[in-house]
This record gives C-alpha cells, structure tokens and sequence, in this order.
C-alpha cells in the first residue's frame, strides 16, 4: 500500500476512507484520505492547476453555467431563496462597506449585495464566469486576490469555495490580511459528517471529487482556522442544501424520478432533524474573525 502524504501538513500519518468517482462528469476513480495530524480529509490525486480545469468544462456546471435539467432548474430555484438568505446574513453583522466575494462564479451573489446597497469587490479565476459577473453586476472582477490594492473589507464571502483551492494555508492567511480589524470572513463548506453524506457514502454529491479537493467537519475547519489565526464566531446551518445534495446524490445512483424526489426530501428532512442534537448539518456556514 502507498504511503499518501497529507498535502496541507505534509503528515505521513494519512488513512483512507473512502473510494468514489467523479460521477458528474468524468467518471474517473479517485480516494479520500484523512490525516490524522490535522484532522482535514482530503482527495488523491489532486489534479494541479493546469489539469484541474478540464473537471470544470462542462455546460451543466451549475455554477458556471446555463441550467439545462429539471435538477439545475431546482438548484436556480433553491439559489434565489439563498441568496437573499445570504443577505439577511450580512446584514446582520454589518450596515455598510465593501463585501468581497472570493469565489464569486458567475456573480448572483455580488449582484444581490449590490442592489441591497453594499459596496462589492469580485475574485474569480475562470474566465467565462468572471465576464458573466462583470456584466450582471457593471462591476470589474478581479481574477486574483493579488490584483487588490491594500484595501480592507468588512466581509470576506467564501461559499462552497475554501474546498476548491489548493493551498489552504496561503488562501487563509491572504485574507485575513484583508480583513479589517473587526471584520468577518463568512466560509460556507460542506460536511462529510452529515446524516446525507453517511447515508450516500460514496454517491454523496457534495465530495464532487475532484473538484472538491479538501473535505471539511467542525473538527478541521476550527483546526485549519485557528492555524491561521482565526477563530470560529458562529455557526450556522444551510439546512436547504441537504435536499439539493441528496437530489443529487440519488441521481448518481441512478434512481427512477418518483424514488428520487421522494427519498430526496425523506433524506434532507432526516439529516436536518438529526442535526438538531449533533450540528452535523449537510452544508455548514462559518463565521470567523481574527484571534
């Protein structure tokens, strides 16, 4: 058996957990791993930069694209009741100021911030979604956080972003130097230790191998944070996505329509209920601060 170094801590104390695929696109097999030294789940191999693109190319990336399916159609649906969920978030920390948004795909997010009157900075690396921003929100949207100036935000949004970077560590600590002295950084991640994600396993949507390179619970994000200099202020449950990723799931599974929905809601219901006793919700939002 290889031994499989952990490539945040480089720790050689590494176990497998589970085998799956990239069951929304490519169909290649790839592993979990997580490291016992700090405590982050991550996938083997991470394909780099350069590769790791083509896992992207695809019309039905929801969040880079135009929605085709009855499942896209549901995601668009659910996404608008979020996003002004996302909002009332906001608004409760903070009245005024620049929102950044790390991550910002195709920018429904900054363009909701900015009819609610915030000032709003993009960070988006992939092109196409970076010229759909601009153009819903008559903003420019930088490709990388190096274009910034010295600038400090209030926010800082990462949602469902943090699992998708490659270097934890830089990201983490990159922001934090953007942040003002009272400000929040909101990441928003899914968690592996959910009722949904035990249920599916290996058909758990949310792993999106390898899109999702790392795989986070309570237990490693306060970990990852408070080896930044961060610390958690608050968590809060996005009880929505446990019946979009069961949706999901089940259609990797290939499940007849009426099975689908059906087990869909059973599930999410479930998972939310379980939750209730262990905060082991399917998606988790983390809002943090400087220690």
């Amino acid at each position: 058996m290889k031994s499989v170094h952990c490539p945040h801590c480089d720790s050689a104390k590494t176990l497998l957990v589970l085998k799956s695929k990239d069951y929304f696109l490519t169909q290649e097999l790839f592993q979990i791993y997580k490291c016992t030294s700090c405590k982050i789940s991550f996938t083997d191999p991470i394909p780099d930069n350069k590769i790791i693109t083509k896992y992207y190319q695809s019309d039905s990336y929801v969040s880079h694209g135009q929605s085709r399916s009855i499942l896209d159609s549901v995601y668009v649906l659910a996404r608008k009741y979020t996003l002004n969920w996302k909002v009332k978030i906001l608004k409760s920390l903070i009245s005024q100021g620049t929102v950044l948004d790390f991550g910002c795909g195709t920018g429904d997010f900054l363009k909701i911030c900015k009819d609610s009157g915030f000032q709003i900075q993009g960070i988006e690396p992939a092109a196409k979604a970076r010229e759909q921003a601009e153009y819903k929100t008559k903003t420019k949207i930088h490709e990388n956080i190096s274009e910034l100036k010295g600038d400090k935000y209030g926010i800082i949004t990462l949602w469902h972003v943090l699992e998708h970077v490659h270097n934890l560590k830089t990201t983490l600590l990159t922001l934090k130097d953007k942040l003002s002295t009272d400000g929040k950084i909101l990441i928003a991640v899914p968690n592996h230790l959910s009722y949904d994600a035990k249920y599916f396993k290996e058909y758990w949507a949310a792993y999106d191998l390898p899109r999702h390179i790392w795989h986070f619970n309570y237990e490693s994000m306060s970990s990852l944070l408070d080896e930044a200099g961060l610390v958690i202020v608050k968590t809060v449950a996005m009880k929505l996505d446990a019946y979009y990723i069961s949706l999901l799931s089940n259609k990797y599974q290939n499940r007849n329509t009426f099975f689908k929905i059906v087990n869909s809601i059973v599930v999410g219901l479930t998972s939310n209920i379980k939750a209730k006793q262990n905060d082991n919700y399917s998606s988790v939002l983390f809002i943090v601060k400087r220690k």
